[in-house]
């Protein structure tokens, strides 16, 4: 016979309750937007660069200005 004791969870001998988990997704997703504006600039650098000399200085000149405007937009911390 199992008392009630025996199969509440221990936490170092205090009672502590249950928590719920709050993950903040807001940080995740402006984290994953700026991965995926850095993956593919660097695939178009990668495949750019047999083509004119201008057109990496362009997709560069893009990615920064689609940057500056994430950060400019004060949504995230």
């Amino acid at each position: 016979m199992k008392s009630a004791g025996k199969s509440a969870p221990y936490a170092c001998g205090e009672d502590l309750p249950a928590e719920e988990l709050k993950v903040n997704l807001e940080r995740f997703f402006v984290f994953a937007v700026y991965f995926l504006i850095f993956d593919v600039l660097a695939f178009i650098l990668a495949t750019s660069f047999a083509a004119s000399s201008l057109l990496p200085a362009v997709y560069c000149l893009v990615v920064l200005m689609a940057v500056a405007a994430l950060l400019s937009s004060g949504r995230h911390k």
